[in-house]
């Protein structure tokens, strides 16, 4: 059997890198976007909020801080002892 090797010139050679390096970049967006949905549908939080307060070093701002140890800006009009539940969504 005999050795076939394939001659390519620099031009060809370039083309042929530049390609592949277009399929990989779209590959990684591709990855990236499904990556960042997921994370972002599969949050999930149980928790109870333990104490509202103003934090001085942060321009007294309004702060919640959960029973699971997260503190996080007031965003909503949350009393002491609500309970928050945020579960993933239904694909």
């Amino acid at each position: 059997m005999e050795n076939k090797i394939i001659k390519m010139n620099n031009s060809t050679k370039n083309i042929l890198i530049l390609f592949a390096l277009f399929i990989s970049v779209i590959i990684l967006i591709i990855s990236l976007t499904k990556t960042t949905k997921d994370s972002l549908t599969d949050y999930q939080m149980f928790a109870k909020v333990i104490n509202i307060y103003r934090d001085k070093n942060e321009h007294n701002f309004l702060f919640v801080k959960y029973s699971n140890g997260v503190v996080e800006l007031l965003d909503y009009p949350y009393k002491v002892g609500d309970s928050i539940s945020k579960k993933k969504a239904i694909r």
